[in-house]
């Protein structure tokens, strides 16, 4: 198939088209390009950098085991930017995360994956990729869009049923395909393809949680009042007595954020700051 099978050259095909879309109008031209100096500013590549060093040093130590092979590596970078990565910036950015272990796994571990994977596989003529691509985006795109809306509940079943039809065709036509080449299959390097994303997907939910968790609390001690304009030594007090009390629960961090930091004014003092703690864990218990 060479290194990139034809629905990825169809991809990037149809990215590099939208890209140049973009770019020949100043104003998006502005846009992409002010987006792109807000990626290298200092805090922002910071967080990159953690997400993909952690990818790395994840990578390094797989890559010891007998199964290791080169071939993986662009598995594991399609991964990392599609998959790995927009869940990462979920974890810091989306108020109504809520990480939730099971939620998850669920979301990322379920029948579709073993749809899309036996689709990407075996993948089509270059000229039926090139229209496939875009439909399967946008009815995604929709889909998400959809979901996120009340107002369009019966839209989202209307796309989603669409997309249910699309996908049971994409089936047979793959299943007709295979038949006829999976015998240039190796067995060993299709089951590691197949279990990648899962591997990754368990030993990212550590990084997932530590950035939640950061996430959290950055947001706790930006929204209280005594973050500024108090001696330091009693802001690392009081900080150490909120982890104290909330520990590496991101629940009791939302509990605490959403009841309890409004209440907390500039010039509280250290009776009422601790009065206030004891009366959230009584209430949260």
């Amino acid at each position: 198939m060479g290194i990139f099978s034809t629905r990825e050259l169809s991809t990037l095909i149809w990215t590099a088209i939208i890209i140049s879309f973009f770019m020949i109008k100043k104003d998006t031209r502005i846009i992409i390009i002010d987006g792109i100096i807000l990626l290298f500013k200092p805090g922002i590549m910071i967080i990159f950098l953690i997400y993909f060093l952690y990818i790395l040093i994840v990578t390094i130590f797989i890559s010891k085991l007998s199964l290791w092979d080169r071939i993986y590596t662009k598995d594991i970078i399609i991964w990392a930017v599609f998959v790995g990565l927009i869940n990462y910036f979920r974890a810091i950015t989306d108020e109504n995360y809520g990480f939730n272990l099971r939620k998850l796994i669920k979301d990322n571990i379920n029948a579709t994956i073993i749809i899309e994977f036996i689709i990407s596989i075996f993948t089509f003529d270059i000229k039926l990729e090139l229209i496939i691509v875009p439909i399967v985006t946008i009815l995604s795109v929709l889909s998400l869009y959809t979901e996120r809306n009340s107002n369009y509940e019966s839209v989202h079943k209307i796309v989603n049923g669409i997309m249910g039809g699309f996908g049971l065709f994409l089936a047979f036509k793959t299943i007709e395909v295979g038949i006829h080449k999976y015998k240039y299959l190796n067995s060993k390097d299709t089951l590691v393809s197949f279990m990648i994303p899962i591997i990754y997907l368990f030993l990212s939910l550590p990084l997932y949680y530590i950035i939640r968790l950061f996430s959290e609390y950055e947001t706790v001690f930006l929204s209280i009042p005594f973050s500024d304009g108090i001696n330091p030594k009693v802001k690392r007090r009081r900080f150490f007595k909120i982890f104290k009390v909330c520990g590496f629960s991101t629940k009791k961090l939302e509990c605490f954020y959403k009841h309890y930091v409004p209440y907390i004014y500039m010039s509280v003092s250290e009776e009422d700051f601790d009065e206030a703690l004891i009366r959230f864990t009584l209430e949260y218990r």
